[in-house]
């Protein structure tokens, strides 16, 4: 079951879900959901001894169910086409449109951790970058294109083992409570 106070109905209001999770795992799905909203998923034990899962509060949540989870499968495993090689010459480009175009070379989803990046003021739509290379891969490429506008970025699979990429800030501010 999943509880949802009516204080918390009232937080997410008319929330607009900016990508699209089809696919994915109804925790990852919801935990990502919830982030941009400043909630969060955590499992608990009920009254009748069975796992529910609460809808809080970001702050007041010392844990919670994340938007995906780290795998201890390799990186080329988890998504193949990540070594491949490729040239690459962009100039003043916004960073959300080059990993639009690297996201679907690699065929793996990417999203942004919109709740941080919206706290430290980093939106990848207007920060652009110039990065030229004659030859190198997916994964250095997404480094430092993303290095340049002070992000970084994870590769995370959801409870099956479905690979996405999670990007972030480089710095992560400190939880206010």
């Amino acid at each position: 079951p999943l509880s949802l106070s009516s204080g918390m109905r009232t937080i997410a209001g008319d929330a607009v879900v900016p990508d699209e999770w089809q696919g994915f795992t109804s925790g990852t799905t919801i935990a990502a959901l919830l982030r941009p909203l400043e909630l969060v998923m955590i499992p608990k034990v009920g009254r009748a001894g069975q796992i529910e899962l609460v809808i809080e509060h970001d702050a007041t949540a010392d844990e919670s169910w994340p938007v995906g989870w780290k795998s201890s499968l390799k990186k080329r495993e988890l998504i193949p086409k990540i070594y491949d090689p490729l040239p690459i010459d962009i100039a003043d480009t916004p960073i959300a449109d080059v990993m639009k175009a690297i996201e679907s070379r690699i065929e793996t989803p990417m999203f942004y951790d919109t709740a941080l990046l919206r706290l430290l003021e980093l939106d990848p739509a207007k920060e652009t970058v110039t990065y030229n290379s004659s030859r190198t891969i997916y994964t250095k490429a997404i480094s430092l294109t993303l290095s340049k506008a002070q992000m970084k970025h994870e590769i995370r699979v959801d409870e099956i083992g479905r690979p996405f990429i999670w990007i972030m800030p480089r710095r992560t501010p400190r939880k206010s409570r």
